[in-house]
């Protein structure tokens, strides 16, 4: 995950957007804290970055899919921007058969949204957004939700906890995942950029029980083999 001083750079020599993931990634800093929050919007521009680029309006498009499930509060970037654009899914939280997300912005950054739909279908079932609007103006729907945040809470802490009795150090403030850093597995690679190779671990229906299980499993899978062989 790039850091915010490391945002501003890359933004100032090549776009003026970057999107912003503020919960679902385990990897380095999982949730955005409001420290975290200030220093993304400090580092929009790189101290060396040309006038025009400073005078270029950064446009940070926010996807937290993960929202009321994720176990921390959101911390946005976008407050006071004059070019912004929020993204919420349906898919992690009421169910990924929606295929739903929906969009709020600033009225030029949503009319080039609206431009660019145009060019294909552009056309989303009318009953999954009359669904999606029901279930999320749901009083029930919202306990279960907030309920959902507090068990995958506790079913990453008992991963971690467990994790760490084997002697291995993970990461995951919020979200669906831990991360194990340190170990090359193929799976963990689309989920990083500058950061050494990891396992990334799913806790959604992984049960404190589980949880010892799977750490002392991969306990013993860390661990240097003893290896013999043939006459």
């Amino acid at each position: 995950m790039a850091t915010p001083t490391a945002i501003g750079y890359r933004t100032a020599r090549s776009s003026p957007c970057a999107v912003s993931h503020p919960n679902p990634w385990p990897d380095r800093a999982p949730s955005r804290t409001p420290d975290r929050r200030r220093a993304s919007g400090t580092h929009r521009h790189g101290p060396d970055a040309s006038e025009q680029a400073r005078d270029t309006v950064c446009c940070p498009p926010e996807d937290d899919h993960c929202g009321p499930v994720a176990g921390a509060p959101n911390n946005t970037v976008v407050a006071g921007l004059d070019r912004w654009a929020v993204v919420r899914s349906a898919s992690k939280t009421l169910g990924p058969g929606l295929r739903l997300a929906v969009v709020a912005g600033d009225p030029t950054t949503i009319a080039r949204v609206e431009g660019r739909r145009l060019l294909g279908t552009g056309w989303v079932s009318h009953v999954l957004q009359s669904l999606a609007a029901s279930l999320w103006s749901d009083p029930q729907v919202n306990l279960l939700l907030a309920e959902a945040a507090d068990t995958y809470t506790q079913r990453r802490t008992a991963l971690l906890h467990k994790l760490a009795d084997q002697g291995i150090t993970a990461q995951g403030r919020s979200g669906l995942n831990v991360w194990i850093p340190g170990w090359a597995v193929s799976p963990g690679e689309r989920f990083r950029q500058n950061s050494p190779p990891a396992l990334r671990v799913t806790i959604a229906t992984l049960t404190p029980p589980e949880s010892e299980v799977f750490a002392r499993d991969l306990h013993h899978a860390l661990r240097p083999q003893r290896r013999t062989y043939q006459a």
